[in-house]
């Protein structure tokens, strides 16, 4: 399958089945073929359906592989599949999000929740479903097959059966899904442009000024920012994998704002607590939300409507909005490194652990300089969060 890189220089990807291997070849200035082996992990024993779909990113700017493993069919017959996305660049292939045991039958909830988080991470084709039109045009299959299980009535005379689709099927499908015939567009994929946070005056007075500023409090304000984001993906069930921060999801949104205003502030002075912890509820203005959201979600958002507020809290008014007060539980959280670089950019990673059960989830945070930053707010968000990895101990 020949595609092009994002320098737009042709590339062809081949994928060997029986070792699970994708080759990507490129021919370099001295005319030598440069041979590059993506290794995945993909589980073909007990599935139904299987395809992996090759795509093009724009928001990642890479490569990425899709794999779906089908096993609605398979021994059990419940409803459900595996879905692992893998990110190609030229160290191999990164794990970038997945999703296990998505039980159809069982959860519903869990289900809509999973289609939506893989919507949003760029997943483009499920099951007959169009789920990212700007990617399914950049979407190529390196092999799709079916299977069956025929025979007897016990599970020992059962017997599985597969068939992979020709290279002709897979154009045919293609084809079919996208509506018409697309072939790629070299143009499209012009050279990565290098970063301009430094060449950028603003950019650069701002990160003139955070120097003059105490380790502590830039540290501080990231920490609590990212703090709030990972402690929502974990509350959501959304797995391990590297989330970017997407305003679209209206539930997960509030959910991370409610982290941080519950959890993370600490602008009720002494006189003032009893008096909220009496009502049950904390205020904060529509500004302060907004500056959280800004960083959060890494540009200026338009805050979504939300779609519950506990009966015993006010309703929000054009200037203010209700949260219910929550308890966090036992959670340890440990700052275990911040580092800033000169472009702008950092990296914040953060473990969570319980007293008696120890580590369970780290966060790794990749942030970049916030030029939205509000340096008369509350709380200014010198930082703001490109992406989050979770991994669970």
């Amino acid at each position: 399958m020949l595609l092009a890189l994002d320098d737009v220089t042709p590339a062809v990807f081949r994928f060997v089945r029986s070792e699970f291997t994708l080759h990507r070849y490129c021919v370099l200035p001295d005319g030598q073929i440069e041979d590059t082996a993506y290794q995945m992990e993909l589980g073909l024993d007990y599935c139904s359906c299987a395809e992996l779909m090759l795509y093009y990113n724009e928001r990642l700017g890479a490569y990425c592989c899709a794999y779906l493993n089908d096993i609605s069919l398979a021994y059990t017959g419940i409803n459900g599949y595996y879905a692992t996305t893998y990110i190609l660049d030229d160290t191999g292939a990164r794990l970038y999000r997945r999703w296990d045991q998505v039980w159809l039958e069982w959860d519903d909830e869990k289900h809509r929740n999973a289609v939506s988080d893989m919507s949003s991470a760029g997943w483009p084709y499920l099951k007959e479903e169009i789920m990212n039109r700007e990617t399914l045009p950049y979407t190529y299959w390196m092999f799709k097959c079916e299977s069956w299980i025929s025979g007897g009535e016990s599970a020992a005379e059962w017997r599985y059966s597969r068939r992979y689709w020709t290279a002709e099927e897979l154009e045919a499908y293609e084809k079919e899904i996208r509506g018409e015939p697309r072939t790629p567009d070299f143009s499209k994929k012009t050279a990565a442009q290098p970063s301009d946070a430094v060449d950028d005056a603003n950019t650069k007075a701002l990160l003139t000024y955070i120097d003059t500023l105490p380790y502590d409090t830039i540290a501080d304000s990231a920490r609590k920012l990212v703090d709030a984001y990972a402690d929502m993906l974990n509350s959501t069930d959304s797995g391990e994998g590297i989330f970017y921060p997407d305003e679209t999801d209206a539930n997960r949104f509030w959910t991370a704002i409610y982290n941080y205003e519950i959890n993370q502030r600490g602008y009720l002075d002494a006189d003032d607590v009893n008096y909220w912890m009496y009502k049950g509820y904390r205020m904060d203005s529509r500004q302060n939300v907004q500056d959280v959201a800004n960083a959060m979600y890494g540009h200026i958002v338009e805050l979504p409507p939300r779609d519950y507020v506990p009966s015993y809290c006010p309703k929000d008014s054009d200037t203010c909005y209700y949260f219910g007060i929550g308890d966090r539980g036992a959670v340890q959280v440990a700052l275990d490194g911040f580092e800033r670089s000169e472009d702008g950019s950092a990296v914040l990673k953060l473990s969570y652990s319980y007293p008696m059960d120890g580590l369970y989830m780290t966060a790794l945070a990749k942030l970049r300089v916030n030029p939205n930053v509000n340096l008369d707010g509350e709380i200014p968000f010198y930082y703001m969060i490109e992406s989050v990895e979770i991994r669970y101990a």
